[in-house]
């Protein structure tokens, strides 16, 4: 895929991170929409296709692991281009696929920890990657990956019913209980879902709130684009919580207007450093997150 056909799938697929991109340079700009066209195939192919596609994502993570250098990689989208320049890159872009790779049938998450582990595997991933894109030396993977984490948390708590219509239900059962999801959906008691979706928000925010404490670790010219992401993601959830069964009828969304605003503080925040983040997230249940290499860091954080 070239960098022209990347950039068209990002406009395409991915408006907030598209939007937040146009704050990075050049270089960073163009990385970041190939490996997140490369991400949109992968989830593409683990949630809307079949038996061929689902064949497919087993090709892709055959030829990573055979040679993430090789023209065999690069017809599965992969940007070899990544690998050459930033080394091992490919080892955390396994485990993505692999985690995809397990969600592409029915499912049903149990606890609040195999919720984090999930998260981690298809998005804290993905923050791994764009570390090493956006110059973030390897103290800043946690961060990286809990921002992650925190956006696919917000994924979750919007796509309840488009999640539930491809028979997946990733509010975790030791949070509903009993609750007759397809009933609640359909407009009777919507109070256990309700109930789970703030549980699920607030959790998020915790992982926004340990990424962006992180942030200081971004090089200045890559800091404001994904502090923009982070904010305009965040806000999803702000959407969501305002009537959460109404996100279940029509899709939360966030208006033009008030992305320019978070993009505006977060061009204005720029030079703001954090701190570091509370070992406390850690401790609910993701993984330690792994250096770029993929290597696991030892012990929490």
């Amino acid at each position: 895929m070239s960098a022209g056909e990347a950039q068209q799938v990002l406009a395409r697929s991915g408006r907030t991170f598209h939007l937040a991109s146009r704050l990075l340079p050049a270089r960073m700009r163009t990385d970041a929409a190939e490996l997140y066209a490369f991400c949109r195939y992968m989830d593409d192919l683990a949630d809307e296709g079949g038996a061929g596609d689902h064949g497919q994502l087993a090709g892709a993570i055959a030829a990573l692991e055979h040679d993430p250098l090789s023209d065999e990689a690069a017809g599965f989208g992969w940007p070899v281009d990544l690998e050459a320049r930033f080394g091992d890159i490919s080892k955390i872009a396994l485990m993505l696929t692999r985690a995809l790779a397990e969600d592409t049938d029915a499912r049903r998450i149990a606890t609040e920890p195999e919720l984090l582990r999930y998260a981690f595997g298809v998005a804290g991933t993905v923050g791994l990657m764009m570390c090493r894109i956006l110059g973030a030396p390897p103290a800043g993977a946690q961060a990286a990956s809990h921002l992650g984490i925190a956006m696919q948390l917000t994924n979750i708590a919007r796509d309840v019913r488009e999640d539930y219509n491809r028979d997946r239900i990733y509010l975790p059962a030791e949070w509903i209980g009993a609750a007759d999801v397809a009933a609640a959906l359909a407009g009777g008691n919507a109070e256990p879902l309700v109930a789970a979706t703030r549980r699920l928000l607030a959790l998020a925010e915790e992982f926004y709130r340990s990424a962006h404490a992180g942030m200081h670790f971004l090089p200045l010219r890559s800091r404001a684009g994904i502090l923009a992401a982070a904010a305009c993601y965040r806000e999803i959830g702000v959407v969501v919580a305002r009537d959460i069964p109404a996100s279940w009828r029509q899709r939360a969304v966030v208006p033009g207007r008030r992305k320019a605003v978070l993009v505006a503080r977060a061009l204005a925040s720029t030079a703001v450093p954090g701190r570091v983040a509370r070992p406390a997230i850690a401790d609910r249940g993701a993984p330690p997150a792994p250096h770029a290499s993929g290597k696991q860091f030892e012990g929490k954080p």
